[in-house]
């Protein structure tokens, strides 16, 4: 599978970009799979 904390894009990574944009049931399978919700990256750097 893909790395769930890869960075890249504006958002920085796939949880930051979920949760941005409000699709919470993929931020939980992110946060599931290992992703870290402590990770800083994305335009602002958060």
């Amino acid at each position: 599978g893909a790395d769930a904390n890869a960075q890249g894009g504006q958002y920085g990574n796939a949880l930051q970009a979920a949760c941005s944009k409000g699709h919470d049931k993929i931020a939980q399978m992110l946060l599931e799979r290992g992703a870290d919700a402590n990770a800083q990256g994305g335009y602002y750097g958060s």
